[in-house]
């Protein structure tokens, strides 16, 4: 592509100007991809240190009701299990 830009004449200004914008378009999406992953990859980091704790919080409530009521009575259908946690 450059070599048909720069001819023995000279520079097209037209082909080399347009050969410019699709770089520096290239170039200002590749740094909005980077943005982009740099905050995902920051939001599953926050998401992986902080957001597990409350979520393994939740889950050993759960665990923990289900071990009591299951010691005094038997658990035998989907309806006992909704009535346990929602009690």
């Amino acid at each position: 592509m450059y070599r048909s830009v720069v001819s023995s004449h000279g520079i097209y200004s037209e082909r080399a100007r347009k050969l410019m914008k699709m770089y520096k378009d290239f170039k200002d999406h590749k740094i909005l991809v980077d943005e982009q992953r740099g905050r995902f990859t920051s939001l599953e980091e926050n998401l992986e240190n902080h957001g597990k704790s409350y979520v393994d919080g939740h889950f050993g409530i759960l665990s923990k009701r289900f071990d009591e009521s299951e010691s005094n009575m038997n658990i035998n259908s989907i309806g006992d299990l909704m009535g346990v946690f929602r009690s």
